[in-house]
């Protein structure tokens, strides 16, 4: 007696879109060539830093107004507020769209 199953339509399917997965990776494997690692959070991050500094009352803030209002707003400790910030404002520098002024404390303002 033989314990093999019939080969079913299940066999077949993969549970997953092997198109979808060859070009995430392929945009992954660019951007791991070019040195960029970014993930969705540093990406909405990145957008909630933009967005504060296009629709705020200031032209640019340092970090730890960054850090402070993230520790507030997602209700995270000090040292992971700050760590997404530096994630977020690097991408952001490497992106071009903000720079930092010459001070020992930045101010970061948008690129115009």
């Amino acid at each position: 007696m033989s314990n093999k199953r019939a080969k079913s339509e299940r066999d077949d399917t993969l549970g997953y879109d092997r198109q979808k997965a060859k070009d995430i990776f392929a945009k992954k494997l660019a951007d791991d060539a070019g040195g960029r690692r970014a993930n969705s959070q540093m990406r909405r991050d990145a957008e909630l830093i933009v967005t504060l500094l296009e629709e705020g009352d200031v032209a640019g803030a340092r970090m730890s107004v960054f850090s402070s209002t993230f520790e507030e707003l997602f209700d995270i400790d000090r040292s992971k507020a700050g760590a997404r910030c530096r994630a977020a404002l690097k991408y952001l520098r490497e992106d071009g769209r903000v720079h930092p002024n010459e001070d020992k404390h930045p101010v970061y303002s948008l690129k115009r």
